[in-house]
């Protein structure tokens, strides 16, 4: 969404978002279910399928290949996260396995806002940087930072933590 990452970064984005700023990112391959597979492809379960190119590779074909598999599974599945809510539901879903200092956490923080859960956003933000801080990620920090700014939304003075 612009939204989201205009609130990340402090200003209009790019025509092309580097993939670490995107809230939503699934390996394509990970959307083709293997032959007799009935799980949810969106869960993350799957080991996916991938294309290798070799100086061998039939580009033709790879490329067919590849054009009917973001047809047939990355267009619906992007469709299906036309909403805030929606995409606020599957980045939970999917950072169900990763740390609470994933990046996509702040995303959430943005989202919430978005929707008009100002308490949520705060109250995830003020954790992250918490968690940032004491890990001495500074990078992670700013961005925390310029993010609860734009959202005005008050973090501890840094002199606040040390007590």
């Amino acid at each position: 969404s612009d939204a989201v990452d205009r609130i990340l970064v402090g200003a209009e984005p790019p025509r092309v978002v580097a993939e670490i700023r995107c809230p939503v990112r699934l390996h394509l391959g990970r959307l083709i279910p293997a032959p007799g597979e009935t799980t949810d492809a969106e869960s993350g379960r799957r080991t996916g399928h991938s294309w290798r190119f070799e100086l061998t590779t039939d580009a033709l074909a790879l490329s067919q290949e590849v054009t009917e598999a973001v047809l047939t599974y990355g267009l619906p599945f992007f469709e299906r996260l036309h909403s805030l809510t929606a995409m606020r539901a599957w980045i939970v879903q999917a950072r169900a396995k990763r740390a609470v200092l994933f990046p996509e956490n702040i995303q959430i923080a943005i989202i919430d806002d978005l929707l008009g859960e100002h308490e949520a956003a705060a109250l995830l933000l003020n954790e992250l940087y918490a968690a940032y801080a004491s890990k001495g990620y500074t990078a992670g920090e700013e961005t925390i930072i310029g993010v609860a700014e734009r959202l005005q939304i008050d973090l501890p003075h840094p002199s606040d933590r040390l007590s």
